[in-house]
């Protein structure tokens, strides 16, 4: 292989569907972001809702003024847990995204053999959520989401959980003091977190701890990663992995980076201004 030339050489890959006639040159560019939901017909119009969002999200009005639109522009896989992919074709998006069904396999086994970061190296960012995540009450942007994490160096983040169930407190969205459920969050986005009584994380001596689940913590709900902290995150997978209950814990070692210095604490955050309601909604394990 050494000897082919480097121009008609392939490393990596992509997860676009190609055309079958045409001129591949003629083809927009790919899209930047990708979007991986693990589903089941059940959700339907949960993740009907929720690709909608994404795939609209570079058509908007700033989006499309973009010198490079498809860095906020989304390509999307479907992998299908219980089998049941024709009954998604009735969507208009369903041709454009790409679907896989292996039945009874959790979003870890999909992602250990279908997300190779060779295959993603495209994707600036990788979003891996959870089938059971309601975006449309709190008019989660995904474009707006990529301008924080862009903007405050967060290889590994999620949006704020709003309402729901089943999260550590740090993903709570932190709002402004003696503000109701309703008030405005506090900033755009937090690093540290609180403890169940709502307390501060200290050590031992009293100083804020820089330690999960209370700093450098993403849920395994909703995480989104850049292109180098997935790399790092794949190989962590373990091929026999199901849930991925605690692995979640292990995750700050894939968001420090030493080239500029920055720690766990700094490259993970949960963006309050961009939230989400996980339903909650124990799908997959009725699979058996």
């Amino acid at each position: 292989a050494r000897n082919i030339p480097p121009r008609i050489r392939a490393r990596t890959t992509d997860l676009r569907p190609r055309r079958l006639e045409g001129s591949p040159a003629d083809d927009a560019p790919i899209a930047r972001n990708l979007l991986a939901l693990t589903v089941g017909v059940k959700q339907k119009d949960v993740v009907d809702a929720l690709v909608r969002t994404f795939l609209s999200s570079a058509s908007t009005s700033d989006a499309a003024s973009s010198s490079d639109p498809a860095s906020d522009a989304f390509s999307v896989i479907l992998f299908h847990y219980d089998g049941e992919v024709d009954a998604w074709r009735t969507l208009p998006w369903s041709d454009d995204v790409v679907h896989v069904s292996v039945s009874k396999q959790s979003k870890w086994w999909y992602a250990k053999r279908f997300l190779h970061p060779d295959v993603v190296r495209p994707y600036d960012h990788v979003f891996l959520w959870d089938e059971d995540i309601d975006a449309r009450d709190s008019k989660f942007d995904p474009r707006e989401y990529l301008r924080i994490v862009r903007e405050n160096g967060l290889h590994i983040s999620q949006p704020a959980i709003v309402a729901g169930n089943g999260a550590w407190p740090i993903t709570r969205v932190v709002r402004r003091e003696n503000e109701t459920t309703g008030g405005e969050p506090l900033g755009e986005f937090h690093r540290l977190g609180a403890d169940w009584n709502g307390n501060r994380c200290v050590d031992d001596d009293g100083n804020p701890t820089t330690r999960p689940p209370c700093a450098a913590y993403v849920e395994i709900m909703v995480p989104v990663f850049t292109r180098r902290a997935w790399r790092c995150v794949w190989e962590m997978i373990q091929n026999d992995l199901s849930h991925g209950w605690g692995l979640d814990l292990t995750w700050q070692l894939c968001a420090a980076d030493d080239t500029k210095n920055a720690t766990a604490v700094d490259g993970m955050g949960v963006v309050d201004a961009q939230g989400i309601t996980h339903l909650g909604a124990p799908t997959l394990t009725e699979q058996g």
